[in-house]
């Protein structure tokens, strides 16, 4: 039998542990597991077992899906709803206050994915290998899609929507911003190194992978890469700057006061200025 999946929460201030809730994993290779909240209401688990607890610990609800496979893509909370992806399978909308399924999708190249859905004015924009999609919030319903044959969108992140466009990470392009419109190629950034490791499959080695998802801050657009570099673009794409870690960044950073903070594949942890970003 596979191990439980243990969601912790440690005290603020101590950061001694509170409480843990074995999630019970169905399988042993169901081991994506993500945690969100509402403020009021913790969301973990995996694909497999999706499990909801209030602040104390204690079990709320809790749903299975026999058939789902591990999937990198996070849950994501969204009004009364919450979304679930498993790889080879589907995406599920299910009911925050019950755990009841509202809706699931897996036509239309969707069950082939890797990226966590964005909500936006009630359409989620996700990305299934060489294929962007905008769903319809609450049916789930295809409104649009669009294929890339040259694009591998396969990767383990979450698009950036913000001023008209979409801005997605790639598993061998870099960052590519579409128009959030017509879904039309505004440019494409892949003047970077080739990647140190490779975390999407099907990938050749030196590929130009993003592996953490895009943001922004003070009017660029940003992003951590594979080649150990972090990147800061201009909104016509072009390079405003750019600081060379040394190792993979995989998870997205986190912008603090003065700077952004990068966690890499090392185990390191640095701080860097926006200044050398040209922020």
């Amino acid at each position: 039998a596979p191990p439980p999946a243990r969601e912790r929460n440690p005290a603020a201030e101590s950061g001694e542990e509170e409480w843990t809730y074995d999630c019970g994993l169905l399988a042993a290779h169901n081991t994506g597991l993500s945690v969100a909240t509402d403020g009021g209401r913790i969301y973990c688990g995996g694909s497999q077992k999706t499990v909801c607890l209030n602040m104390s610990g204690s079990l709320v609800w809790e749903t299975s899906n026999d058939r789902a496979n591990s999937a990198p893509s996070r849950i994501v909370v969204d009004g009364d709803r919450i979304y679930v992806g498993s790889h080879w399978d589907e995406l599920i909308a299910y009911d925050k206050q019950s755990g009841k399924r509202i809706w699931a999708v897996d036509d239309d190249g969707l069950r082939n994915r890797s990226t966590t859905p964005v909500v936006v004015g009630g359409r989620l924009y996700v990305a299934a290998i060489g294929t962007v999609f905008e769903l319809d919030r609450d049916s789930g319903k295809t409104l649009r899609s669009r294929v890339f044959e040259d694009i591998n969108f396969d990767t383990a992140t979450q698009p950036l929507v913000k001023d008209g466009r979409i801005y997605l990470a790639t598993a061998e392009n870099g960052v590519v911003a579409l128009d959030e419109k017509t879904f039309d190629t505004v440019w494409v950034f892949d003047d970077i190194g080739g990647s140190l490791i490779s975390s999407a499959p099907y990938v050749k080695p030196g590929g130009k992978e993003v592996a953490s998802s895009v943001f922004a801050v003070g009017g660029k657009i940003c992003f951590g890469a594979l080649d150990g570099c972090l990147y800061a673009l201009n909104a016509d794409g072009t390079l405003a700057g750019k600081y060379d870690v040394g190792s993979p960044i995989v998870g997205k950073p986190a912008v603090v006061d003065g700077g952004i903070i990068v966690s890499d594949f090392s185990g390191n942890v640095t701080k860097v200025a926006f200044a050398a970003l040209g922020i």
